[in-house]
């Protein structure tokens, strides 16, 4: 959800939207009630072998990574960074 005492921060994800494919005005309110900032912390886990994902993330700064464990090594599927 768009918290109401920061909604500018925000604006940021539905202008980045807008720029990959113009977003109707029924769109942009609908995504203003339902974006959320989030921020985690260097290394914090934003999901778990065997969660269910259902949102979409934006990364404004940083870098993150999917992997999965193998014989106790790490293999990196992906990784994504800034916009």
């Amino acid at each position: 959800m768009l918290t109401k005492e920061n909604p500018k921060k925000n604006l940021y994800i539905l202008s980045f939207l807008n720029s990959i494919y113009p977003l109707s005005p029924e769109l942009k309110n609908y995504l203003t009630q339902k974006i959320n900032s989030r921020s985690f912390e260097k290394n914090e886990f934003i999901n778990k072998a065997g969660e269910i994902c259902d949102c979409l993330y934006l990364i404004k700064k940083g870098m993150v990574r999917g992997y999965f464990v193998s014989d106790s090594s790490e293999i990196t599927t992906w990784i994504d960074s800034e916009n």
